[in-house]
């Protein structure tokens, strides 16, 4: 069997998935949501790390991102843990906890700001990590074995 996909992201993508099933992130969609979200962050954090002699933008286009990633994160730790049907105490406690992700959020952008970051590299940043999961979890919903139980390991 031929394999077009590109080798160490192959790994990398089964590793991080793998990582996450072990985490009780079961559905597969949403793995591959995080996946994304993880990857896009790792990839825009280290060019943003390597280019910084250059330029931060790119540096702070990676952290928007990976603050929209640990929003994701626990989105997806919430909905992994029940049953399928969600209780009203449980789902206002998640609204909280979502609340104070944002509050936490919106403190480390605002210091951000305060240290000379580049509001537009941000924001893209923020913007890019709700369009690579949104993007990427409609991509994974139509893939037949996201609509599976979960119980398939890595799905790599």
């Amino acid at each position: 069997m031929s394999r077009t996909k590109f080798q160490p992201l192959a790994a990398l993508h089964a590793a991080l998935d793998a990582w996450l099933w072990r985490r009780g992130i079961r559905q597969p969609a949403i793995r591959g949501l995080l996946c994304f979200e993880a990857g896009a962050c790792a990839l825009a954090l280290a060019a943003g790390a390597a280019l910084l002699v250059v330029t931060p933008l790119l540096l702070w286009f990676g952290a928007g991102l990976a603050g929209m990633a640990w929003v994701f994160w626990g989105w997806a730790r919430f909905f992994s843990r029940g049953s399928g049907s969600v209780q009203p105490g449980a789902l206002m406690g998640a609204l909280l906890r979502w609340g104070c992700r944002m509050l936490v959020f919106a403190l480390a952008l605002y210091g951000a700001l305060r240290v000379g970051a580049s509001p537009i590299a941000l924001a893209a940043g923020v913007a890019f990590g709700v369009a690579v999961g949104l993007a990427g979890y409609a991509l994974l919903a139509r893939s037949p074995g996201a609509r599976g139980s979960g119980a398939g390991g890595t799905g790599a």
